[in-house]
């Protein structure tokens, strides 16, 4: 899923790494990880994370009458 988001983003893999690191940090999103024949990452938001994005999506229906 990291390279899948660094794609449609079309930045750098360290760039979202380290921006990843930042809000993971700050508990926005929530990191799992799986090991079988790869290491892959899932990230989702967390409740705090959603509710952010809910404060955003509310601030900028407002300002975009």
């Amino acid at each position: 899923m990291f390279n899948e988001i660094a794609r449609k983003l079309k930045v750098e893999r360290g760039l979202l790494a380290y921006h990843l690191g930042v809000l993971k940090g700050a508990d926005p999103i929530a990191l799992s990880v799986e090991r079988e024949s790869k290491t892959i990452s899932h990230y989702a938001l967390t409740k705090e994370g959603e509710n952010l994005l809910q404060e955003i999506l509310k601030t900028q229906a407002s300002s975009n009458p």
